[in-house]
Parts: structure tokens; C-alpha cells; sequence
């Protein structure tokens, strides 16, 4: 009967490690940011890696849906000091999202794809920041998912036309 905490993390620039320094560096990354994280983390909780850079935290029995913000700015303010890897000094920043049982959701499927819609809206709005789940962000999401297939749509049928205007000084 008490609240409970979906949060949806997406870790950034991991791909670039991986593609930049291999993939032991990669897993040397996930493996300190997985200690940070845990280190913010009360012991009821639960964290778990969904695949690739992206991650799934339960809070469960909070005594207050304000308090996963407060767990996930923690895990921000964590991400602050560089990580070293392979001697060198990294930077790796997140976006969280947030959704909680039961005003975001009554289901485990609900409750993930509305921290999931949150963290995309982190992510729209630079990265690097955490945000609890809105009804609004829905409609944004379902809206920007309709105008890509629109536009999808309308390159395939060739329907844009492309005009020159040279501009001079």
C-alpha cells in the first residue's frame, strides 16, 4: 500500500567509451558507475542493468514519492567526480526518469515505460538531469512518434521538393 519508485537511467557517452577505448574500458565504466549508484541506493532498493547503458532502479516502501528525486539527484551529484579508466580521467553524466506506483502507473510494464517517456524528456532537454513522470509527457511522446512516421512517410512518397537560395554578401 505505499508508494514505490520506477527509475529509468540511461547512462551517457557510454557507447563512446566502448567505441573509443574497447570494451574491457566500457565494463570498467559500468562497473564504477554501478558501485556510485548503489552507494545512493537504501538497501531495500534494487537496481538492475536493462541492457547496454540503460538501467532500472525499484524503491520500494517510500515514505514519500518526493524522495526518489532526492535518491536520484544523489545519484547525479555522484556522477560529478571523474571516473579513471585506463589512466585516463572520464566524465559520464545520466538521465533519469521517474514514474510512481500508484499515480504513474499500476502495472510494472506502465510504471517502466512511463520512467522510460521521463528519461526521454531528460534527454530532450540536454541530458544530465532527472524528471518524474507527467499524464502531458505521454501525449508529447505519442506526438513526436506520430510526426516521425509522418515524416517518414513523406520522404517515401517523395513528398518534399528542394529549392536553392543562394544567399550572397
Amino acid at each position: 500500500g505505499k508508494p514505490l519508485a520506477v527509475m529509468f537511467i540511461d547512462l551517457a557517452r557510454f557507447k563512446l567509451v566502448n567505441d573509443t577505448y574497447g570494451h574491457a574500458a566500457g565494463d570498467d565504466l559500468l562497473k564504477g558507475f554501478t558501485e556510485r549508484v548503489r552507494g545512493c541506493l537504501r538497501a531495500a532498493d534494487t537496481l538492475a542493468r536493462q541492457g547496454g547503458d540503460e538501467f532500472i532502479a525499484l524503491l520500494p516502501d517510500l515514505s514519500n514519492p518526493a524522495d526518489a528525486e532526492r535518491i536520484a539527484a544523489k545519484m547525479l551529484a555522484s556522477l560529478d567526480n571523474h571516473f579513471t579508466i585506463d589512466s585516463r580521467d572520464f566524465r559520464a553524466t545520466a538521465s533519469i526518469g521517474i514514474s510512481v506506483f500508484p499515480d504513474d502507473g499500476d502495472s510494472p510494464e506502465a510504471l517502466i515505460r512511463n520512467a522510460d517517456i521521463a528519461m526521454y524528456q531528460v534527454k530532450a532537454r540536454g541530458k544530465n538531469g532527472c524528471l518524474r513522470y507527467r499524464a502531458e509527457m505521454s501525449a508529447n511522446h505519442q506526438r513526436r512518434v506520430s510526426f516521425e512516421n509522418d515524416l517518414r512517410q513523406a520522404l517515401a512518397q517523395h513528398q518534399f521538393e528542394l529549392h536553392y537560395q543562394p544567399q550572397v554578401s
